[in-house]
Parts: structure tokens; sequence; C-alpha cells
């Protein structure tokens, strides 16, 4: 997993944006399955995707669900 710290507002931030890409990079090299933390916004998520993210989690995809509420998801 690769800390949110990356991940938050990284639309906005060339340092953050070269270091995740050197990171899934150097994931992918070793055939490591990376999943970027705290995904908030289409922003992120688009660039990330540009980046080389693959996997991520976050409030962009799903906020937090009772148990209830998780049971009338589609399946």
């Amino acid at each position: 997993k690769i800390s949110g710290a990356f991940s938050r507002g990284i639309h906005q931030d060339r340092s953050k944006s070269l270091i995740i890409k050197n990171i899934f990079s150097l994931c992918e090299s070793f055939g490591i399955q990376a999943v970027i933390e705290c995904v908030e916004t289409k922003e992120e998520w688009a660039k990330l995707i540009k980046l080389g993210a693959k996997y991520a989690q976050g409030f962009y995809f799903y906020k937090p669900m009772s148990e209830q509420e998780i049971k009338l998801l589609p399946t």
C-alpha cells in the first residue's frame, strides 16, 4: 500500500507525481501490485491512472457504509 499522503492533491503537485510514477515503475519491475490509499476526487484518480495506478481505495469509489448498506449493494 502507498500512503494517502501521496495521493491527496497529486493532480496539483509535481513532486508527488514524480515520486508515485517511480514507485509504480519500481513495483511493476518487481511484479508487485501497489494499492494507493485515500483517493478522494476524480482529478486525483485521473492523474494516478496516467502515472500507472491499477489499484486504489478511497472515498472517491465508496464512502464508509454500515453492514446494512453493504448488503443492499448489487452483486
